[in-house]
């Protein structure tokens, strides 16, 4: 006959004594990896949360000019908010008069990204001169209204758009068919929030429109600080600012950061600086 042995009660002890100190290593060890990766991929999102402010700002503020005959296109600088003319493009007009304005959709199209929209856009137009003399400058005209399919008078179609003119402006700047207009509205960069979940966002003001978030982990009220300085590099009052330097700073923190023993809060800043390309 062949004997069977069972399992004694030690034995069975000693493998759940051995079997509890690896699974509690297990454990220990996947909680570290679990909270090494969360911090990395936070960190990435506060890193990839500064780059794309700073890729919208550079969009946004690169172009901004102060060749305007209503003054610069820099509106208001704040400490964390900053108001201006956003540029949305160039347009043509084939006709022009006191209370309306026909743009050619055709021309210039690669330079339009979005159809003006009347209330929220308004045009620069750009008022060279003539043999009387240079002008060199880009006049406001808003758009009240539209548009309207119309015919302009080398028959290509065009969109029409209720103006406000006066004959002594138009004469005074020389306006009229053929003129090239710059697109814009006006629109606020700032930050906002409360508590902990501060974000990065643009409000347009000239239809009151809410803010749109760009992004968020923004470190506070001071997540987003902009200074302005003059040509010369030395601070300068608003109509003669030719640049910001825009601090950020990131957390890696969450409001929904997942588990106990989360990842400590880490802090990234960056100073980046924006020079207005059409200043002199």
């Amino acid at each position: 006959m062949t004997g069977r042995r069972g399992v004694t009660l030690i034995e069975l002890l000693i493998a759940m004594t051995m079997a509890a100190i690896l699974g509690s290593l297990v454990l220990t060890s996947t909680a570290s990896v679990t909270a090494v990766l969360r911090s990395r991929v936070e960190r990435v999102g506060s890193t990839g949360a500064s780059r794309s402010i700073w890729g919208v700002l550079r969009a946004e503020w690169a172009s901004l000019g102060a060749d305007s005959a209503a003054g610069p296109d820099l509106v208001a600088l704040g400490p964390s908010a900053v108001d201006y003319r956003a540029d949305r493009g160039l347009v043509q007009i084939c006709r022009l008069s006191p209370d309306s304005v026909v743009l050619t959709p055709g021309r210039l199209s690669r330079w339009v990204p979005r159809r003006p929209v009347a209330g929220r856009d308004s045009l620069l137009v750009y008022a060279a001169g003539d043999s009387a003399g240079a002008i060199d400058a880009w006049v406001p005209i808003p758009l009240i209204a539209g548009p309207a399919a119309v015919s302009c008078p080398l028959g290509e179609p065009g969109h029409q758009f209720v103006t406000a003119l006066d004959t002594t402006a138009i004469a005074r700047w020389r306006l009229g068919t053929g003129a090239v207009a710059r697109v814009f509205e006006v629109v606020r960069a700032r930050s906002y929030g409360g508590g902990t979940l501060w974000q990065f966002g643009l409000e347009g003001l000239s239809a009151g429109a809410i803010v749109q978030p760009v992004a968020s982990h923004l470190a506070g009220p001071a997540g987003l600080t902009v200074v302005g300085w003059g040509c010369d590099g030395m601070p300068a009052p608003l109509a003669r600012v030719c640049g910001v330097d825009v601090t950020l700073r990131a957390t890696t923190k969450r409001d929904l950061g997942l588990g106990a023993g989360r990842a400590s809060v880490v802090l990234d800043s960056q100073l980046i600086a924006v020079r207005f390309e059409n200043r002199p």
